[in-house]
């Protein structure tokens, strides 16, 4: 995609367009969707294949990923049984268009990695000294169970010395995030917002402000 702005050329799907608002037109009329509203999930990084499939909030008309057709958003959401804020949320974060219709919780354990048993999930976070926000957002974001209850919090970010998962040493994070070719705040906003590894989040490539992957 190339250009942000109402009169400047875009290209969405391969095909150039002489501004947004010609994209919008030509591709999604039965959704009404402003210019301004495709800019904005431009700048926001939502998928190319879903700017201008999702209709806008309660506007008319809404096609899910099977392409069934809808009169506008909530209806499609009570048809997959989930709340529309929480569709909305979950758009608003990034995620495709399937995994915010079908998504569902996994079932928290109650049983620890060395088989021990527990009332509640939060009782098992507590026996090992971490918040439950902290294990739940590691779990999802694919760490083991292990990992979710042992690894340590992340100690602050500062000028000490540090090391990345390779097990090069650094004079500080700074210089590390340098070294991998990634801004400071995101790998930090990887780490402690999104519970991803040092790993992850220092090898993940960098979304582009209109949604697509530097190669």
């Amino acid at each position: 995609m190339a250009g942000t702005r109402y009169g400047k050329p875009i290209t969405l799907g391969g095909v150039s367009y002489v501004s947004i608002a010609a994209a919008c037109r030509a591709l999604a009329p039965r959704l009404k969707i402003s210019p301004r509203q495709v800019e904005v999930r431009i700048r926001k990084g939502w998928p190319e294949k879903h700017i201008l499939h999702v209709g806008p909030m309660g506007g008319p008309g809404a096609w899910d990923h099977l392409g069934r057709h809808y009169r506008n958003e909530p209806e499609m959401c009570a048809a997959w049984g989930v709340k529309y804020v929480t569709y909305r949320r979950r758009l608003y974060k990034g995620w495709g268009l399937e995994k915010a219709l079908t998504y569902v919780k996994r079932h928290r354990p109650t049983v620890d990695h060395t088989g021990r048993r527990f009332p509640t999930f939060r009782a098992m976070c507590a026996a090992w000294g971490q918040p439950e926000k902290r294990v739940a957002r590691r779990l999802v974001n694919g760490r083991s169970l292990k990992d979710a209850l042992t690894a340590p919090p992340l100690k602050p970010w500062g000028s000490a010395p540090c090391t990345d998962h390779t097990g090069r040493q650094f004079p500080s994070r700074g210089a590390m995030c340098k070294a991998w070719g990634i801004a400071q705040g995101l790998v930090c906003n990887r780490i402690r917002c999104m519970g991803w590894s040092l790993e992850r989040a220092l090898t993940t490539p960098v979304r582009h402000p209109w949604g697509m992957r530097e190669d």
